[in-house]
């Protein structure tokens, strides 16, 4: 009789090894869909809006406007950017960077409203930017520049690596 339940307990045996592994593979298929279902519900969103904030507010960007058309650049505003270090002092506001596809950021002093205004907002400015929480990436379509929103930081960079980090109370260029 114990030979029988030996050979009896050998096929069970197996069965359960055989459920225990397709356990475990539906057990990493269905963490693999919670991840991305997660991606897709906001970890890791992405942004193109024409003018957005962060930090609370504390900075502002979007795509700059220039009259006579030009290349498409990203501009911020935030009161932890410098003034330029040369130009007239009593020219525009100081808290201004704008960042190009190719090149490294210029600082600028700015006395107008200087964001594309778009369609969406009938020609006039945004009152409001579109606030981006942190873990969003902002691309605008044409422009090779990407801003990484962060709890205490925004960080752009264009394509050749060159950019920006600001802070609350800090600027960084490189």
């Amino acid at each position: 009789m114990a030979r029988r339940t030996r050979r009896t307990a050998r096929p069970a045996i197996l069965r359960m090894a055989r459920c225990l592994a397709t356990a475990a593979v539906l057990a990493l298929a269905l963490m693999m869909t919670g991840a991305s279902i997660g991606r897709a519900s906001g970890e890791g969103r992405g942004s193109d809006a024409l003018l957005w904030s962060a930090l609370g507010g504390k900075v502002r960007c979007g795509i700059a406007n220039h009259v006579g058309g030009g290349p498409l650049q990203v501009l911020c505003e935030a009161g932890s950017i410098p003034a330029p270090k040369h130009g007239d002092p009593t020219i525009g506001d100081p808290g201004f960077v704008y960042l190009k596809a190719l090149h490294g950021p210029q600082l600028a002093r700015i006395s107008q409203y200087s964001w594309q205004k778009g369609a969406r907002h009938g020609g006039y400015p945004s009152p409001k930017a579109t606030p981006l929480k942190p873990g969003t990436r902002w691309k605008y379509p044409g422009l090779a520049v990407t801003c990484a929103i962060k709890s205490r930081v925004v960080r752009c960079r264009n394509e050749a690596r060159h950019g920006f980090i600001i802070r609350s109370a800090a600027y960084q260029a490189f």
